[in-house]
This record gives C-alpha cells, sequence and structure tokens, in this order.
C-alpha cells in the first residue's frame, strides 16, 4: 500500500524544450524516473511524459512535497499544477478531474464534435428526435401513434403521418417539419 504521506508532485523537463511533464507519486524520485525511462525505451505505457524522455539531458524535479491521506487527493494536487502549467506541460489528461469538470472545461470542443456528427448523421439525428419526442408524450400520458422520417434529409424534426386523438375532429394526414411537435402525439387518451 502506497504511504500517502510520502506523497510529493514533480516534473520531468529537458533542456532543449521549455514544455515539461507533471506526474504524482509516493516512490522515490530516481525510483519512479526509472520507471519513466523503462517504459520509454520498451515502448510501453502511454504517458505524456514520452515526448520529454527521448530528448538529451531529460531529469525530473520535485515540485512539492504533498503529504496526503489518499490518491484522490495526490492526483487532486496533481491536478492543480497541471492547470497552473497548462501552457508548457505536455499531459493531456488532468489528474483529479472528474468527468464533469472535464466537460464543463471542454464544453466547446464538445459542441462542435457533436454538431460535425450530426452534421453527416442527419437520418441518426431524425431517429433520436423521434424517440425523444415518444418518450415525452409517454410521459405526459400521450401516444405516438407512428411517425415516418421526413426524407429532405435536413436534419431538421420529423415529419410524418400521425394521427390525434381525444379530439372529435381527429385526422390523419401528412404534416411538415413546420408543424409543432404536439400535434404528433395522441393526448387526451383515456
Amino acid at each position: 500500500m502506497p504511504a500517502y504521506s510520502e506523497g510529493k508532485i514533480y516534473k520531468i523537463t529537458a533542456p532543449s524544450t521549455d514544455r515539461i511533464y507533471i506526474g504524482s507519486t509516493t516512490m522515490p524520485l530516481a525510483y519512479r524516473f526509472g520507471e519513466h525511462r523503462r517504459q520509454f525505451l520498451r515502448g510501453a505505457g502511454t504517458t505524456r511524459s514520452r515526448e520529454l524522455l527521448g530528448l538529451p539531458g531529460v531529469r525530473i524535479e520535485l515540485l512539492e512535497n504533498y503529504p496526503c491521506t489518499d490518491r484522490a487527493a495526490l492526483c487532486r494536487r496533481e491536478g492543480e499544477h497541471i492547470r497552473q502549467h497548462r501552457d508548457i506541460c505536455v499531459n493531456h489528461a488532468i489528474a483529479g478531474r472528474t468527468q464533469s469538470e472535464w466537460v464543463a472545461d471542454n464544453r466547446q470542443r464538445c459542441r462542435d464534435t457533436w454538431n460535425r456528427w450530426a452534421a453527416r448523421h442527419p437520418d441518426k439525428i431524425q431517429e433520436i428526435n423521434a424517440k425523444k419526442r415518444a418518450e415525452r408524450a409517454a410521459s405526459k400520458g400521450g401516444v405516438l401513434l407512428f411517425a415516418e422520417p421526413d426524407t429532405n434529409q435536413s436534419g431538421g424534426s420529423i415529419a410524418g403521418d400521425v394521427a390525434t386523438v381525444g379530439n372529435p375532429e381527429a385526422t390523419f394526414g401528412n404534416t411538415t417539419s413546420s408543424t409543432p411537435a404536439t400535434s404528433e402525439v395522441l393526448a387526451g387518451v383515456p
């Protein structure tokens, strides 16, 4: 079991670049550096320190002794150092960051990725929207009779043959994508 009272935050540097790798350990720094080098020489591991380990004069330096009680606390502290040096740090991941923190930090990137995917898959968007409408209708006590995807591939809302009941003038007909979603569900089913 690691002795977190021996926790420390370190950086790996090389004189030929201003880029750094930040890590944390409970081991002696010389031993941890040896592990990095062994992984690099074997071609094993996925740590971003690989970007620096092939450079001449690479070394490990102590940033901070950080005695703590568990791995989570040590990782959070490592993450704080990564954030402070984000502009020169080769670390891809920020240690100790939760998934919700990652999403908050990458909100625009997530939106851009989603928009690119949606532009390439309009048929999938239509399926997703149809499913969401059916779920909303069911949660409100209504039932979606049926809806056929719009064939214009616009990526917009679903258009299809729908019926509305609970209304003496219920009709069947082909709707357009500008028809409100409420006309696509059966409301007031006893």
